[in-house]
């Protein structure tokens, strides 16, 4: 998640640059406690304003299922239970090209057109302020815009402001999807996270895994073919990034490893980072 994105009326700034002029003192929200509620997760307290839950507790389920006003509350509460609050945010690091190129990694990638995304873009600081990913995070709403999926764009606040990430926002980082246009897929949110629903699923573990692997619940990156186990150490770093479970292979990420081997489909790079960041986001299991 360390992509630099834009600030309406601020031009391009990223998250890390220094806050000192917008940070925001988070204030803690006391929330009640107690089993599930019918809102999937969100246990409702008396009523202040039609419509507005007085209280809110996110127990489970989709972060979309509670009110809006409380999201950024409930995502903090969430947040603080992690021992390491550094651990809930994957950031991007500069990959060693030329040791990769040996093995013909990074040739996958620039098949693609995602060769962009073995570099980091965040200039020289090194300081990274949570505090506003965070609430960037836990304030996002996605904007479909007029021509979905490739007008998408996910906003949040940020120091007081609104913060934007879009393909037009991430194409001025640097190129990340260096293919025309034409050629790139953009798969439904379901597909993204339920692959194993799709005809070509079992065509996609015979290709990745070794044989006769792969195929219960339980995919262990050990079972993968040498070079989508170095692809998936990559995938699971600066495309899809996650804190724990490393050593697993999640079914999201077998279509990624299999269009890395075989150099199709092309899925849009921008856009499949957007959209990892709002599934991650709305899911309590990932934080």
């Amino acid at each position: 998640m360390g992509r630099t994105i834009k600030s309406k009326n601020k031009g391009v700034a990223s998250l890390s640059e220094s806050a000192s002029s917008r940070f925001v003192r988070q204030r803690r929200v006391r929330t009640s406690r107690g089993q599930d509620g019918p809102s999937g997760g969100a246990q409702l307290v008396q009523h202040e304003h039609i419509g507005v839950p007085h209280r809110a507790e996110w127990t489970g389920g989709s972060l979309l299922k509670i009110h809006s006003h409380w999201q950024l509350n409930v995502f903090n509460e969430k947040m603080a239970k992690n021992s390491i609050r550094e651990a809930g945010f994957q950031w991007e690091k500069e990959m060693t090209m030329d040791q990769f190129r040996l093995f013909g990694i990074v040739q996958k990638f620039e098949a693609l057109g995602w060769e962009a995304a073995l570099s980091c873009y965040d200039g020289e600081s090194e300081r990274l302020y949570l505090d506003d990913v965070q609430q960037w995070v836990g304030t996002l709403k996605m904007d479909h815009g007029r021509r979905p999926p490739k007008t998408m764009s996910l906003t949040g606040r940020a120091g007081g402001v609104d913060v934007t990430m879009s393909m037009s926002t991430l194409n001025e980082i640097t190129r990340f999807d260096s293919k025309p246009a034409s050629q790139y897929s953009y798969p439904t949110e379901e597909e993204l996270k339920h692959p194993e629903k799709q005809s070509t699923w079992d065509a996609m573990l015979d290709e990745i895994f070794l044989e006769g692997k792969g195929r219960g619940a339980d995919k262990k990156k050990e079972e993968l073919r040498v070079p989508a186990r170095l692809l998936l150490t990559i995938v699971q770093q600066q495309v899809m990034p996650r804190k724990s479970d490393r050593a697993s292979v999640r079914n999201p990420d077998v279509p990624i490893l299999y269009s890395l081997i075989m150099s199709r489909p092309n899925i849009s790079f921008r856009y499949l980072v957007m959209m990892n960041i709002w599934i991650s986001r709305n899911d309590f299991k990932r934080w």
